[in-house]
């Protein structure tokens, strides 16, 4: 096998760890896993690739846009979610508080 397709092997394996990590809140993890994204695909960049690498390239690279547009959405409907309970604790806490001093 060559390095062209171990790193094309790895791309794929990133793309479900990196699912993985936001359906389960990993988000150092999923910051790690961003970063060695990025550097395999530095490394793919430098190859020189053949024709026919080049088509598995770019039609992993659209996979990837694709996947992060998906992810983007997930990630932003979480950080909504997150914005809603971190709120509602907000004002459960102050309920509490004033009941408290009553």
């Amino acid at each position: 096998m060559s390095l062209f397709d171990d790193l094309i092997l790895r791309l794929e394996s990133l793309q479900g760890e990196i699912v993985y990590a936001i359906e389960t809140d990993d988000w150092d993890g999923l910051n790690r896993l961003l970063v060695e994204r990025q550097e395999t695909l530095e490394q793919l960049c430098a190859l020189p690739l053949q024709s026919g690498e080049k088509i598995k390239f770019i039609n992993m690279m659209v996979l990837i846009q694709d996947a992060d547009k998906h992810f983007v959405n997930s990630v932003s409907e979480r950080k909504q979610a997150l914005h809603r309970e971190a709120l509602s604790l907000l004002h459960d806490r102050k309920a509490i508080k004033a009941y408290q001093t009553d």
